[in-house]
């Protein structure tokens, strides 16, 4: 392509209209100084140093078409050169906007291309391998759906790459026309933006403003949520008009001249420069007498005087400027040529033509001078013509070998025609798109190949595709179009593969009817319906048997999550699992259900439950199965160390491929398992992690409540007002069986924050809306709460009954928590000391400490009330020492306060050494102190490198030591 385009410049350029005026033609912005820039000149230089320091930011330079931001982005580049940073540049284009990651090949791909082996495997060295998909180096490893995490692990993998870079030196990302960049690409300069204070990388930003209705969330976010520093390039004023005016003519303007130009104009620089331009080309002078005509001249749109200039040159002209408006910038002469039916001398000539003229940039590519000169090309061709174009513009580029994703735009504005190849190459660009993390651009892709439309035959593999490029990329029709493709699916085998999706994608939505009624009639359809036998008994066997196993979880699973759908297969499941040993995907995902639904009244119910989840544990994570399930009744089972043992299995899988929404989820599972334990800070630290990770893959709900209660225990009771507050959490929150979890949290922070009021009303609602399921269990434990809430004001009769009616439902449930939480209430309700030393008993048994800790104050404190002081101050020490562990400050607070009303002297309480780490910080200086580098750290925790600095600056003055070597036996000492 070079050596075709270098030919472009040696032909001889035709004359130009009336040769003996200005040259407008041959001076361009770049080839003069600014004017009126000097404001915007001193900023961009000052992000440069910031820069160059190692303190990355984000400059965003807004304005109208024309305005000059191209201007002062290629200045820029100068500027950053100087200060001592590389440049990466890209340039988004209308035509490319369903390229996925275009715009990040563009700044990416030259430099990873010209690498030597070595240096290349350092830019794609740890996390940042998982850029490859995106840059076309490899397909994504484990992960061939391209399933919503695949996102986030390419973002993940693309910061990495970007840092990389950048300790290499500092960088300058400048990118053009954002308004036209590719989804997946902008996700990228999001993610990237927000983490920028910690990278020696300066991303600039050139766009215009948004059109009317125009969305634009992820752009407003790169400039928002990053604290971006906007340029709003003003209108030329007229001094500066006339200096332009000097400089492009030649001569000095007329006062009158330079006015009427300037109000014709309203100071654009692109339009001052086109009526300037016209004005040399109509060989008249810049004096009082053309001001006069300035306005008609002035007023006639650009893409007017763009098809007077295209009519003036030479034939052929027009059809090659036509040719380059439909294949896009920086197009290929031979392509363009064919598309425009010029042999390759006209072709030559013509684009020769086109560079004289202005119209092309006169360079090695064929590029229009302005997007509003391609605008302009590109409006004269009637809809139908330019139809016709892409369409052949797309046979002729992948004659030429062009990947299906580089034709996606064409096709896009093509005229649907039934063509087997258009819905065949849409097929492959939307696999392509899946492969790179781009789910949104490949639902695009499908919708366009469902309206050329497919054959009939292929309609319903086309619409599964969608429904699943839909699903992934998070939006609404997936469930609509995979239910049209069952529809149209005649084979039982794929109806059933298609209705178990369909289940699974109806279930996250809530919509637990539907999805049960479809479950029903799929199971019957394979023939794995019967009331009283397993599919096996049937004689299913191999995929059939594994999809009837998996439609009987769905629909038990739907019948248990929602009271109003009738349906006896939970029980019926629960049978069936006892018959399995878990040796299929099939089984292992039945089991898996089985062990979420199951009772678990008594302490046998817990150990069954225990091995259901135990077999279980290998279940896929298709149609939305997760570990949430089997973590959570691992927690409600008391079985911490299990619920642990999965939740690391998860979380070190979501980290090895960068999964960052399944991390976060399984951040905040491990939170919980943390709450539970009583290990406040490192749950603190889990939950805020899942928090920030928000930002990038969505909220997590259970994040902010279980945050809220540790922060309160944690004596931050504003904090935990906002996490409440923040997320949405503190209103009325839907009934179902998560929301009513999350109920019980946040009464547990009312309890904290002392609104008493609250806490029993929220208790309350969560225990009706336990009764209206049909559930009466110990846990969560909401009646004993209440109970205590209920006798501090005085209904002792009421608070009683609910405190008896836990303790029965908790010897049922058989775990030492839940007993040990039951006795705490009816002696807290009862005032009486031997049923706290009861509950000290049970919960001494539990993994709980917080719980322990909190029973032995109750129970020190009930001592003192009746007079045993002397016996009081055990429990209370022991409560204090617990509490201080544990993080708990109010609780140990308040057992000192106790201690000190005993007559007894207790300890200060106060941090030093490890203690005073914080949850972050001790896993920082664990990693450190076992040899791992800090960008080792930081990718393996998800966060930034200055992050992980920050962490060991503050651990190295707390443990008083001054090197990494010393962490080891700094932590040694602190657990000796």
């Amino acid at each position: 392509m070079l050596a075709v385009c270098e030919r472009i410049l040696a032909v001889t350029r035709p004359p130009r209209i009336d040769e003996g005026t200005m040259n407008f033609g041959r001076h361009h912005p770049e080839e003069t100084a600014l004017f009126e820039r000097d404001e915007e000149i001193s900023r961009l230089r000052d992000v440069m140093a910031r820069a160059r320091e190692g303190r990355g930011g984000v400059v965003a330079i807004e304005g109208p078409a024309g305005i000059g931001k191209t201007r002062l982005l290629d200045e820029a580049v100068p500027i950053a050169e100087a200060a001592g940073l590389s440049v990466l540049r890209a340039r988004a284009s209308e035509l490319e906007r369903e390229f996925g990651y275009g715009v990040v090949r563009q700044l990416f791909e030259p430099e990873i291309a010209r690498a030597e082996p070595e240096r290349r495997a350092a830019l794609l060295d740890g996390a940042a391998e998982l850029a490859a998909p995106a840059l076309g180096l490899r397909a994504p490893v484990g992960e061939p759906g391209g399933g919503a995490d695949l996102r986030y692990a390419v973002l993940h993998g693309l910061y990495w790459l970007t840092a990389n870079l950048a300790t290499e030196g500092p960088l300058l990302l400048a990118v053009d026309d954002l308004q036209w960049s590719d989804e997946p690409s902008l996700r990228y300069l999001a993610y990237l933006a927000r983490r920028l204070g910690d990278l020696p990388v300066a991303l600039l930003l050139a766009m215009r403003p948004a059109l009317p209705a125009e969305e634009r969330d992820t752009i407003e976010a790169i400039v928002s949520d990053a604290g971006a520093a906007l340029i709003r390039p003003g209108p030329l004023s007229e001094d500066a008009v006339g200096a332009l005016t000097r400089a492009r003519l030649g001569c000095e303007p007329h006062p009158d001249f330079v006015a009427a130009c300037h109000r014709v104009t309203r100071g654009n620089a692109l339009l001052v420069e086109e009526l300037l331009g016209e004005t040399a080309e109509a060989g008249l002078e810049p004096d009082a007498a053309t001001a006069a005509g300035l306005e008609d001249l002035g007023g006639e749109r650009i893409s007017r005087r763009i098809a007077r200039r295209l009519a003036a040159l030479a034939p052929g002209a027009d059809a090659m400027a036509a040719a380059v408006a439909v294949l896009g910038d920086d197009c290929d002469l031979d392509a363009a040529a064919a598309l425009a039916a010029l042999d390759a001398d006209d072709a030559r000539r013509a684009a020769g033509a086109l560079v004289a003229a202005d119209l092309l940039v006169d360079t090695t590519e064929l590029r229009f001078r302005h997007p509003l000169v391609r605008a302009a090309v590109a409006d004269r061709l009637p809809a139908v013509e330019a139809a016709i174009a892409h369409g052949r513009a797309a046979r002729l580029l992948a004659e030429r070998g062009a990947a299906p994703s580089a034709l996606t735009s064409h096709l896009a504005a093509a005229a649907p025609s039934g063509d087997p190849w258009v819905v065949e190459t849409l097929l492959a660009a939307a696999r392509e798109a899946r492969a790179q993390g781009a789910p949104e651009l490949a639902a695009a892709d499908l919708r366009r190949a469902l309206a050329e439309p497919p054959p009939a035959a292929e309609r319903p593999a086309v619409l599964r595709a969608l429904a699943g490029a839909e699903h992934a990329a998070g939006l609404p029709g997936a469930p609509e179009h995979l239910r049209e493709a069952l529809a149209a699916t005649e084979g039982r085998m794929e109806r059933a593969e298609t209705a178990l999706d369909l289940t699974g994608m109806l279930a996250e939505r809530q919509r637990w009817r539907d999805a049960a009624e479809l479950g029903r009639e799929a199971l019957a359809e394979l023939g794995g319906d019967d009331p009283t036998r397993a599919g096996a008994e049937r004689g299913l066997a191999g995929q059939e048997r594994e999809l009837a196993l998996m439609l009987r979880s769905a629909v038990a699973d739907a019948v248990r999550m929602d009271a109003s759908v009738p349906g006896d297969e939970p029980e019926r499941l629960m049978r069936l699992a006892d018959t399995l040993s878990g040796e299929t995907p099939g089984e292992r995902w039945l089991l898996a259900t089985a062990a979420a639904m199951t009772p678990a009244d008594t302490a046998s119910d817990h150990a069954h439950a225990a091995d259901l989840m135990e077999r279980g544990l290998g279940a896929s994570a298709r149609s939305g199965f997760n570990e949430t399930g089997v973590v959570s009744n691992f927690i409600r089972a008391g079985r911490l160390d299990a619920a642990e043992r999965v939740a690391a299995r998860a979380l070190e899988e979501a980290r090895r491929r960068g999964f960052l929404w399944r991390y976060a989820v399984m951040l905040s599972m491990r939170g919980w398992i943390g709450l539970e334990r009583g290990d406040l800070g490192e749950a603190e630290a889990d939950l805020r992690a899942a928090l920030e990770l928000e930002a990038d893959v969505g909220g997590v709900p259970s994040n902010a409540a279980l945050l809220a209660v540790v922060l309160a225990e944690r004596g931050h009771t504003d904090d935990a007002e906002r996490a409440i507050g923040d997320h949405g959490l503190g209103g009325d929150l839907p009934e179902h069986q998560v929301m009513n979890l999350l109920l019980h949290f946040r009464s547990r922070v009312r309890l904290a924050q002392g609104r008493l009021e609250e806490a029993l009303a929220d208790s309350l609602e969560v225990g009706a809306r336990y009764e209206r399921l049909g559930l009466r269990r110990a846990v969560p434990p909401w009646r004993s709460q209440a109970a205590v809430l209920l006798a501090g004001r005085g209904e002792q009769e009421r608070a009683h009954e609910l405190a008896m009616e836990e303790m029965d439902l908790a010897a049922r449930w058989g775990t030492p928590l839940a007993r040990g939480l039951a006795l705490r209430g009816l002696g807290l309700v009862d005032d009486a000391p031997e049923r706290l030393a009861d509950a000290v008993d049970a919960l001494a048994e539990s993994p709980s400490r917080l719980e322990l800790a909190r029973a032995r104050v109750d129970l020190g404190a009930a001592l003192r009330r009746a007079g045993r002081r002397v016996d009081s101050r055990e429990p209370l020490r022991l409560g204090m020492d617990g509490a201080h562990a544990c993080g708990a400050a109010p609780l140990a607070e308040r057992a000192r306060t106790e201690l000190l009303a005993t007559g007894a002297r207790p300890r200060r309480l106060a941090l030093s050494g490890a203690d005073a780490l914080t949850a972050s910080e001790r896993r920082v200086v664990e990693r450190a102190a076992a040899g791992l580098t800090n960008r080792r750290i930081a990718q393996e925790l998800f966060v930034t490198t200055a992050t992980v600095e920050t962490h060991l600056r503050h651990a190295f003055r707390k443990l008083d030591v001054r090197s990494r070597a010393e962490l080891s036996a700094a932590l040694e000492r602190s657990s000796g």
